[in-house]
């Protein structure tokens, strides 16, 4: 959930919350489901005066494994930013990103770390009928005690909204960026995420949405007995309907289908998944 609170004239305040009890493999590095739970809180204040602006961000995020064999893995992330605006077109802004993060893990003090990334992009109307934001820069993510090797390249954060006409809606992203692995002789992988999303508004309440993804994910390191580095590529495809009942409720439904190769072989999969859920809005 999330909750906006207007402070005077200049300022805003955002503060969410997001809670996952699941198994499920999508997003992750496992071949098979894997119960957690995983928490994300945010903070997010926002300042603009005239023809400049700031944001300073605060995130904790949390997640602990059911299983006994990858409680090593359970652990914490602190993440403090700030970000700068300058108006640089009636409606585009450049800005410039700071951002630090704290790695905590439970029972494998060795995989602790700091990371440190600096971006810069610009954010706003890119065109007349596209909006967004996009950004790039470097990070650099040190483990404390680990011999195995630490994250230092680019990073890249893309999320476009493109209108082509009244109820029609596409959404690109693109992430570049360093994700925590649970192989003992990787700390991480480098991910390069592309999603695509289009809705279209039937009218009467009515939404059909369709979704693609494209992950290619890089393991720096082999990993213990393999004989070549593991490299996934991940496609998924969905489609569904979403039925909006009131204002503050919508029903949808759909289907999804994920496949993942891999150059290790026990790492592919075939995933078909049928949904149902319930949005609420406040």
């Amino acid at each position: 959930g999330e909750v906006m609170f207007e402070i005077g004239e200049n300022y805003k305040l955002t503060v969410g919350d997001n809670f996952l009890f699941t198994s499920s493999r999508a997003g992750t590095e496992f071949e098979a489901r894997n119960l957690r739970k995983e928490n994300t809180g945010t903070a997010l204040l926002e300042a603009e005066y005239n023809k400049i602006g700031f944001d300073v961000g605060y995130s904790h995020y949390l997640i602990n494994f059911h299983s006994n064999l990858l409680k090593a893995f359970d652990r914490y992330d602190n993440n403090v930013w700030t970000t700068g605006y300058v108006q640089v077109m009636p409606k585009t802004k450049a800005l410039l990103e700071f951002k630090y993060t704290n790695l905590q893990y439970y029972d494998a003090s060795g995989r602790n770390g700091n990371a440190y990334r600096v971006m810069a992009g610009v954010k706003g109307e890119i065109t007349p009928k596209i909006v967004g934001i996009a950004k790039a820069g470097y990070k650099f993510k040190k483990y404390i005690k680990s011999t195995n090797e630490d994250y230092s390249s680019a990073v890249v954060e893309v999320a476009l909204s493109y209108d082509p006409m009244d109820r029609l809606n596409i959404i690109f992203g693109y992430i570049r960026e360093a994700f925590e692995s649970t192989y003992t002789s990787n700390n991480f992988y480098t991910g390069d995420h592309f999603s695509a999303n289009v809705t279209y508004d039937f009218g009467k309440n009515w939404t059909a949405k369709v979704d693609g993804t494209y992950d290619h994910n890089a393991y720096p390191e082999l990993a213990t007995g393999a004989s070549k580095k593991r490299t996934d590529n991940i496609w998924s495809a969905a489609g569904g309907l979403d039925y909006k009942v009131k204002d503050w409720m919508v029903l949808g439904g759909g289907y999804k289908f994920t496949q993942r190769e891999s150059t290790i072989g026990n790492r592919q999969y075939d995933d078909h998944l049928i949904y149902s859920d319930v949005r609420l809005v406040f």
